[in-house]
């Protein structure tokens, strides 16, 4: 038979337990050695240890799970990288001089009912700690054992007589020794056991006694503890501990070769070099948290807390006037004095275009501890807006690097958005994209009382971009614009020599627009089915023609005598259609009332002066998309004040550049993935639309512009000055009063 390799126990194999060899790999069989706590020793190839050195979650199967469920489990498999954990280090000497003490206790720890023989000596001889009174009641059975305090009445003598001769007899500083025999009546034992040793049979029971004096006489304390060197040992190699949460961490970067010296002083600051943003968090209910400090560690004396909260931080402070042991422990880490889960969650808000209101309201709906609307505010302005300003720029810097560096001239597309759309709009975002590369080089924003209406704000927003290329020493050879009517002016006179483009999209979506309206007059219903056929050929007249705003012009023309089955004859650079030969279909006839309307359309006085400018190759469907991207971070029925607009504006641009080039995605056969939509206006008809790979995204968790909030608070304050003054605050305002007492309901006279 093969006995367990442990101290003190006596378990073989063939007893009904199920036993475990020492592992192959050198790591974990180091692992378990040390914890024999064995001098000297070194399994071989046969030794074993049992399964009650191992806790119940280091087995495959749960114990008690499989019985809850009335599963029996005959053979108990250790998981992978299981870890021993209970074991008695009670030195044997000292085992047989405690024996005749406790010869009851120790009978029932040896036959397997430890746990219950303890108790019910506990209840039978309880004593109050406060009064001195005897308790027999089983109320306080169900208390655990490492929270409770034994006090019980000194039956035999010779107990503090042994423990007065005891080599291992440890003496507290404040303890008295008489020499003179002293008349005692009573003394206390407590004895405290770690819950998960208490429901194992291999127990090291730790005791301290002290003697309650009587009146007028001077308190004597006597301290017995078993094995403390073997405990203080164990404790010691903090490797042992450290392997157990690599082994238990589902990270794949456990490094089980790392063994730290366990006189190094810093082996516990192993949390400096993790990023604080990246690092997992979780949410850890209050009264799971009191129950952590509730009673002492050191003595299981119930302890006295005192709890700080600022925001979703929280430090808990807790003191045992029994030992006078104080303990402080913290939430997550400070950054001059600043709570970085504050900073993370303030900024995890605004990276992902969050809703500050609406989150803390969930937090709020959830009971989960978090700051207050006007703490995010505070964050948001101080250190949130100007990190992003300042990653903006380096992102900028490197852009308009690559463009000089490249040495060719740049073909920009510009487009303005509202916000809110209509003609009463606060703020308009200018954008200026390298059509290139589809990447923007810059964006500005631009206020109402910035210019003398909402119709200038886009003229000045391209401005103002085209202003910032040029200080970068870039030169603009194309730009591709919508047809807003100032613009085309402000380019005709102030930049002749840049090639002005119309975007052939815009162009198309008005004259499908206007097919579609006439469509649905009388006589008129024809107009509706050629709408497609006819803004497509707004495509091929841009595409076909190489920049030739002439024979754009006569390919556009020529769709009235196709439509009326004539297909030449349309002018001297395009003189036929190109297509073959065709199918009947429904013609137009010419002269009704449908090529009537069809030719006003076509023949627009505007329209043929802007279809000779239509953009051969570029167009700004890029940035329609960024557009939709910044609807994300800034919504557009959503009011921001002007620096919090600005920072989500440029935070939708540094996320559309990071994803700008992303490719088509595949399936695993290496097929390119499409998914297809069915909008409403193409009544029924399907769209395929490209899949790409999943998007990135590189946030900004740390305070790199400001160190403290004094700093970022004056650096606040000068920044608003360059900043447009609040609409609201243009005109004078009336007082509060008076608008209280002026205020009528409609209903009263």
């Amino acid at each position: 038979m093969v006995q367990c390799a442990a101290l003190n126990c006596t378990i073989k194999s063939g007893q009904g337990l199920s036993m475990y060899l020492f592992p192959r790999d050198p790591k974990f069989r180091k692992i378990w050695t040390l914890r024999l706590k064995r001098d000297g020793f070194e399994p071989s190839q046969y030794t074993k240890l049992c399964e009650r050195h191992f806790d119940k979650d280091q087995f495959s199967v749960n114990p008690d799970v499989a019985n809850n469920v009335g599963f029996q489990v005959k053979s108990k498999m250790l998981k992978p990288g299981a870890i021993p954990s209970i074991f008695d280090y009670t030195n044997p000497k000292e085992k047989s001089l405690k024996r005749s003490a406790s010869q009851s206790t120790e009978s029932v720890i040896r036959s397997g009912r430890r746990s219950t023989a303890i108790e019910k000596i506990a209840k039978r001889r309880r004593y109050s700690v406060l009064d001195g009174s005897y308790n027999t009641s089983a109320g306080d059975s169900d208390v655990p054992l490492d929270a409770e305090m034994y006090t019980m009445q000194n039956e035999d003598q010779d107990i503090h007589d042994r423990a007065q001769h005891d080599n291992d007899v440890h003496v507290s500083p404040q303890s008295v020794q008489t020499g003179t025999e002293t008349s005692v009546q009573c003394f206390s034992t407590m004895s405290q056991t770690t819950y998960n040793l208490v429901k194992r049979r291999h127990v090291s029971i730790q005791t301290d006694i002290d003697v309650l004096p009587s009146p007028g006489v001077e308190r004597m304390s006597t301290g017995t503890q078993t094995d403390d060197s073997c405990i203080n040992d164990l404790l010691d190699h903090s490797f042992v501990s450290s392997i157990e949460n690599d082994n238990n961490d589902e990270s794949e970067e456990s490094d089980l070769d790392w063994i730290p010296d366990s006189d190094n002083e810093e082996q516990n600051d192993i949390h400096h070099d993790i990023n604080p943003a990246k690092e997992r968090k979780f949410i850890v209910f209050e009264s799971c948290l009191d129950n952590l400090f509730t009673s002492c560690c050191s003595c299981g004396f119930p302890c006295s807390m005192s709890k700080t909260v600022l925001g979703s931080y929280i430090n808990i402070k807790s003191s045992c006037e029994n030992c006078n042991t104080q303990r402080k422990w913290e939430s997550q880490p400070t950054s001059n004095s600043m709570p970085l889960g504050n900073l993370i969650i303030a900024g995890a808000i605004l990276f992902s275009g969050g809703s500050a209101h609406k989150i803390l309201t969930l937090c709020m709906h959830a009971s989960v501890q978090m700051f207050s609307i006007g703490t995010y505010m505070k964050i948001q302005s101080l250190y949130l807006v100007p990190t992003i300003e300042n990653v903006w720029q380096r992102e900028q810097l490197h852009l308009f690097t690559t463009a000089r560096e490249s040495g060719e001239t740049l073909r920009l597309g510009g487009d303005g958005r509202c916000c809110p759309p209509g003609h009463t709009a606060k703020y308009l975002s200018y954008t200026l994209m390298d059509l290139k590369t589809n990447k923007i080089l810059d964006t500005q924003l631009v206020q109402k009382n910035e210019v003398r209406n909402s119709y200038a704000m886009e003229l000045e927003g391209l401005q103002r971009g085209l202003a910032k290329i040029a200080e970068e020493e870039l030169q603009v050879s194309h730009l591709v614009t919508d047809r807003h009517s100032q613009i085309k002016k402000y380019m005709r006179e102030v930049h002749p020599e840049v090639v002005h483009w119309f975007d052939c999209w815009h162009i198309t979506k008005g004259i499908f627009k206007k097919l579609e309206a006439v469509g649905k007059k009388k006589n008129c219903e024809i107009i509706g089915d050629w709408s497609r056929s006819i803004s497509n050929h707004t495509y091929w007249c841009a595409m076909s023609s190489e920049g030739d705003g002439e024979l754009v012009s006569q390919k556009w023309c020529s769709i009235l005598n196709h439509v009326c089955n004539v297909h030449e004859g349309h002018g001297n650079k395009f003189p036929r259609c190109e297509h073959g030969d065709l199918e009947d279909r429904l013609w137009i006839k010419k002269g009704s009332k449908a090529y009537e309307e069809l030719e006003k359309i076509v023949k627009g006085r505007l329209l043929m002066t802007d279809i000779k400018k239509i953009t051969p190759a570029e167009q700004t469907s890029g940035l329609e998309a960024f557009h939709k991207v910044l609807c994300h971070f800034a919504p557009k029925f959503v009011h921001y004040f002007h620096a919090q607009m600005e920072a989500r504006l440029l935070l939708a641009a540094l996320h559309f550049n990071e994803n700008s080039t992303r490719q088509q995605a595949k399936n695993p056969n290496g097929d390119l993935i499409y998914s297809v939509s069915f909008p409403k206006g193409r009544h029924g008809e399907g769209v395929a639309t490209e899949v790409k790979v999943k998007q990135t995204f590189k946030l900004i968790f740390r305070r790199e512009v400001h160190s403290s909030f004094a700093e970022a608070r004056a650096a606040n304050a000068l920044e608003n000055r360059h900043r447009p003054v609040p609409v609201a605050q243009m005109e004078q305002r009336a007082r509060k009063e008076d608008i209280v007492a002026s205020h009528r309901s409609r209903f009263t006279d």
